[in-house]
């Protein structure tokens, strides 16, 4: 990460992420997603579960794989009833997106998307939340 992903990797552990509640951490197995996500789970106490399909080179050889990482996700989130953050690439996250029923938009850089799901895993609305890092 730069100093700047630095930054915002560590605001991370008090603002967004923490204000979700997120119990849930999985990322992409690459270096860049872990440090971004490592910081909160550390805070937190949670593990962070790396997922090699999250990756470039993982959906690159798979593109099937992303949104099945993600259904996989989905149910964990909902069965535990815990919310889950996840860490993706962007040539990723389109596939990431769309598998939770977002709009797989163009992100901007440290942008955050949000997926309100109902209790059958089915996505009521969707939210971009912008950083003030």
């Amino acid at each position: 990460l730069t100093e700047r992903g630095r930054r915002q990797s560590a605001a991370l552990v008090t603002s967004v992420l923490a204000a979700f509640g997120v119990q849930l951490v999985a990322s992409s197995s690459s270096t860049r997603c872990v440090d971004t996500f490592r910081p909160f789970a550390e805070a937190a106490e949670r593990p962070l579960q790396r997922y090699f399909e999250l990756s470039e080179e993982g959906a690159a050889a798979e593109p099937q794989r992303v949104a099945l990482t993600m259904q996989l996700l989905r149910r964990q989130c909902l069965e535990l009833g815990m919310p889950l953050a996840a860490c993706g690439h962007r040539p990723v996250l389109p596939g990431m997106l769309a598998a939770v029923g977002l709009d797989p938009a163009p992100m901007k850089v440290a942008e955050i998307r949000a997926a309100h799901l109902n209790p059958e895993g089915g996505t009521v609305t969707g939210e971009r939340i912008t950083p003030a890092f």
